[in-house]
């Protein structure tokens, strides 16, 4: 089931990174504002979920690169749930479920 407020919540991230990006000046400073944009939205999530901001940055960076090699957005975001499951195993602190959950709805959202 699908948590309204991450949703709504990533998706108005997600229009302002799009609108910064797309808007005029230099691709530089549209690429900047749109990873700003988008570290706001997984210090949300990480917030939301309760899960340390940089496991949810390295969740979304795995996945990001699962997506740009081919994978679809949902294999994607999975081995991002994944690889951000083992790190926390790893660091004696495993996610739950419903957190496990929620990471996969807001990576599948913000790739």
């Amino acid at each position: 089931m699908r948590n309204p407020w991450i949703t709504c919540c990533l998706t108005g991230v997600l229009a302002l990174a799009a609108a910064c990006g797309s808007s005029g000046g230099s691709s530089a400073g549209g690429s900047t504002m749109s990873s700003m944009a988008t570290n706001q939205a997984t210090a949300a999530l990480a917030s939301k979920l309760g899960i340390p901001a940089p496991l949810v940055d390295m969740a979304l960076s795995r996945a990001q690169s699962m997506f740009s090699g081919g994978s679809s957005k949902t294999n994607a975001a999975q081995a991002g749930v994944e690889a951000a499951a083992a790190q926390a195993e790893s660091q004696g602190k495993p996610l739950l479920a419903e957190q496990k959950s929620g990471l996969l709805e807001g990576l599948t959202n913000l790739i």
